[in-house]
């Protein structure tokens, strides 16, 4: 089987760049570990969009970004997000695809879902109707395990078929890497089971840096009740409901009126990383922080993001008679990875990423909305510089596949894959949270390499159980990379905070590699 462009995921950042190549005339097969279009962060998104328009211009948009960033962003990327955003959504609603565009720089593709909790959802479903009309190959369930490059040239992956155990290669004349971010490393999180850092190890393994590895953005707002979901609030709730310590203590409000910031809506796009900061260090002192759902009028109840906290109850419980809720920050997504330049490209000619998988726009923090139009915006991108490139007139030879036995699989015996995922979700959860310092990240970094260097045979009973097994790469090397980077990071600039450095240093203002060679990964800053 031989196409032009492969991509490597199915959410909005694999189906926009997949129907954009295909628009240009290339072949295009997505290649995704779940059914296309399912277990994708863009569906469990809220659907929402920040852009450079009319109502906010592209200076005050790069400004607004490079703030929330802490001035480690990556200026060229911002600067073409500013300046070209706006056009691709209104390509992307050219495609057919329900797009509501707001006041003062934002839109929605909510209004074509139907679940509150999957407000990107319908987003998804009509990205992938539109792929399948247009000819975009599906191949469903389906691990890639390897990135097949010679003289520094795509020309291939390596996959699983996780369903039967097998593997196969597919010669192509580029891949685009829109595998989404790592957020399953942590036991609270709100993204979907299946995301966990694939794309990263294939990068890593690729010879590609990564960058800005230490900043993860934690949601302030998420649910911590016994018999709950870990989900998130969306922070307007705040202005509809009091957060308050267990001492009656309306904290937030408080520090808001240091911040000058007058909504929960201003905190959702531009100040996050302190709030987040804020809620942990209340946990951390031993105090419980609650969010007052029964401040919120009967009526109100019945909008879209009130709906999506129902959901989250337990059935036949309301939240106006159940009183107030415990929460606490969660996973919510990476502002680092694979570094691009201004057309999606990577340093390897013909390899190319999009979406959250990649690192640069964000910096040290994400302004709310800027996921999505990243996603929009790059993807396009992608597609469009992928179905350009003429293949190679090179002849190849195929690689001598992987087999099971590189997986330190075991069949009836060794140990449960999940074993091994779950102890590096209790790792990373309790040593690179919100709040770092040097004695829990060189314990992190211990434990980590030592389940790495020292992979016990997995036992594989049942499908899954490969799956299970394919993923520990990614859970692995993308939690070391965190650590390490959050390790060699000595100040605190947006969502990565140290207690031991709680300043931010003008000596840091820069962002920090992460390689891998010859399996040891090693840091450097920019110069």
């Amino acid at each position: 089987m031989n196409t032009d462009v492969i991509v490597i995921g199915s959410g909005g950042a694999g189906l926009i760049s997949a129907i954009s190549a295909l628009k240009k005339g290339a072949s295009v097969t997505i290649m995704s570990k779940t059914p296309v279009g399912t277990a994708s962060s863009t569906a469990y998104s809220s659907g929402y969009f920040t852009f450079a328009d009319g109502e906010l211009s592209v200076d005050s948009y790069i400004d607004k970004t490079t703030n929330v960033g802490r001035n480690v962003n990556n200026g060229k990327l911002v600067e073409s997000l500013g300046k070209e955003a706006y056009s691709a959504l209104k390509e992307l609603e050219s495609w057919g695809i329900t797009l509501r565009f707001l006041k003062d720089g934002h839109a929605t593709v909510r209004d074509s879902s139907t679940n509150p909790i999957v407000s990107g959802g319908g987003f998804i479903s009509e990205l992938k109707t539109l792929a399948i009309k247009k000819g975009v190959s599906l191949l469903d369930n389906v691990y890639v395990t390897e990135i097949l490059i010679k003289n520094n040239r795509i020309w291939g992956v390596e996959y699983c078929d996780w369903t039967k155990g097998t593997f196969e290669q597919i010669k192509c004349k580029t891949v685009i890497l829109a595998t989404g971010g790592a957020g399953q490393i942590y036991e609270r999180t709100d993204n979907p089971s299946r995301i966990t850092g694939d794309g990263y190890a294939l990068a890593l393994k690729a010879g590609l840096p990564l960058t800005d590895m230490e900043f993860i953005q934690f949601y302030p707002l998420g649910i911590d009740e016994p018999g709950f979901p870990s989900w998130m609030v969306r922070l307007p709730i705040i202005d509809m409901a009091r957060v308050t310590d267990e001492d009656n203590s309306e904290f937030l409000k408080e520090q808001m009126q240091i911040w000058g910031i007058n909504s929960g809506q201003e905190i959702s796009l531009y100040a996050r990383d302190r709030t987040a900061k804020l809620v942990q260090e209340k946990i951390s002192q031993g105090k419980k922080v609650l969010l007052h759902l029964e401040d919120i009028q009967r009526k109100k109840w019945d909008e879209w993001d009130q709906r999506k906290i129902l959901s989250c109850f337990p059935h036949g419980v309301r939240p106006w008679d159940y009183g107030p809720i415990h929460i606490s920050p969660l996973e919510h997504y990476f502002c680092g990875g694979i570094c691009i330049d201004e057309n999606a490209r990577t340093s390897i000619d013909g390899l190319f990423a999009c979406g959250e998988v990649t690192g640069g726009v964000d910096g040290a923090s994400r302004v709310g909305g800027n996921a999505l139009s990243n996603v929009v915006s790059f993807a396009m991108k992608a597609g469009k510089q992928s179905a350009s490139i003429s293949s190679s007139s090179q002849s190849i030879e195929a690689l001598p596949l992987m087999r099971r036995k590189d997986l330190n699989c075991a069949d009836n015996n060794g140990i449960d894959p999940g074993i091994i995922r779950t102890e590096i979700k209790t790792i990373v959860q309790k040593y690179l949270g919100p709040l770092r310092k040097e004695k829990g990240l060189t314990k992190a970094l211990s434990k980590l390499e030592a389940i790495y260097e020292n992979m016990p045979d997995l036992r594989i009973e049942k499908p899954m159980d490969i799956l299970a097994a394919l993923e520990i790469e990614g859970l692995l090397l993308s939690s070391l990379t965190v650590a390490r980077a959050a390790l060699f990071r000595q100040e605190s600039r947006g969502v990565h905070c140290r207690i031991d450095f709680p300043s931010e240093e003008s000596r840091f203002e820069k962002s920090q590699l992460v390689k891998m060679n010859e399996n040891k990964l090693s840091t450097s800053f920019e110069e």
